[in-house]
């Protein structure tokens, strides 16, 4: 089966890239585009559903577009999903707001020939949280994302990503980093993983973390780490390499900072920047030591959360970063 990955990045305010990765050749695709004339719609019919329409295609648009479909056409291929990198008018940065008066809008609607984790409402697309979007479903779809999170993330687990559509096709690969990121609630702090090292903790560890949903409804969130033994030898470095992440990550995502913010909004994206920060630091510190990192919805986990002697967690979690093997004892 021939699997393919799509990603479509924002690159400013109405241009935009698609790329289109495959496992056969030729294994990419990528495209740069104007979305300056793109108008797209969501028509309510009389029989209470609903359809998107497009108004008007650019030529260029219409060529991605046609790309993606003629990949899909063939019998053996299957997309599997896909992540988009959109400028964002929400508060939360694991979810995006589109609102129509801005291209983003329509170039998500112009490329859901697949589905769209969001929720219409009148002129916007908001793109939920990843529990309250049932991640229970197989089916594949896009998630989208903010650019300098992507561009952040990509530097983490992709830094040989040429460009932000590519980074978006590769992350949609991944989907256990995507999950990661929008989940709710605190991850792992540094202290409990230097704890978990200095104490030479091998098995699995989990943290309950409390969160509210959208519709500011109790949601609690799961996080898991397993250490490598080359993080417990490196006990004493993870400080380091965690503030050098952290720094880095403030300093990326603080590139794309919209206008016009009032001074309570600005503190309230620097909280969320901090947040995401940490996150993305946490990531690093996986990476770079090989630490094992999984993330699940506790509503989806059961009773296997508790199960911290299991390597592998069951089906209902994520994997963001797998485990380094244990050496045979």
């Amino acid at each position: 089966m021939n699997t393919i990955r799509l990603g479509l990045f924002q690159e400013s305010a109405d241009r935009f890239a698609f790329a289109l990765h495959t496992d056969t050749a030729p294994s990419r695709f990528y495209q740069e585009f104007s979305a300056r004339d793109v108008r797209a719609a969501v028509v309510e019919h009389p029989d209470g559903g609903a359809s998107v329409e497009l108004m008007t295609v650019p030529a260029e648009v219409a060529a991605v577009r046609h790309a993606a479909f003629d990949a899909a056409r063939d019998a053996d291929s299957i997309i599997s999903g896909g992540v988009m990198a959109l400028e964002t008018v929400s508060d939360w940065w694991n979810m995006t707001v589109l609102l129509d008066s801005g291209p983003g809008y329509h170039v998500a609607l112009a490329f859901s020939f697949f589905p769209l984790r969001v929720s219409f409402g009148p002129g916007r697309l908001v793109h939920l949280a990843y529990e309250a979007a049932d991640p229970s479903s197989v089916e594949p779809a896009w998630y989208m994302l903010q650019p300098c999170l992507v561009e952040q993330v990509a530097d983490i687990v992709f830094p040989e990503a040429s460009t932000g559509a590519d980074a978006c096709a590769l992350l949609a690969s991944r989907p256990g980093v995507v999950h990661y990121l929008l989940g709710l609630g605190d991850t792992f702090s540094l202290t409990d993983i230097e704890f978990l090292a200095r104490s030479g903790q091998l098995t699995p560890s989990t943290v309950c973390a409390q969160a509210r949903g959208p519709r500011q409804e109790d949601l609690a969130w799961l996080y898991r780490v397993r250490l490598s033994e080359r993080a417990v030898a490196s006990a004493g470095l993870l400080a380091i390499s965690y503030a050098r992440a952290k720094a880095r990550c403030l300093a990326g995502l603080r590139t794309r900072t919209p206008p016009n913010l009032s001074d309570a909004k600005l503190r309230y994206r620097e909280e969320q920047i901090n947040r995401f920060a940490h996150h993305l630091a946490i990531l690093r510190l996986c990476v770079e030591f090989g630490i094992g990192l999984w993330s699940c919805p506790m509503s989806a986990a059961g009773d296997t959360w508790l199960d911290d002697e299991s390597d592998e967690p069951g089906d209902q979690w994520s994997v963001a970063v797998a485990a380094e093997p244990l050496a045979p004892s």
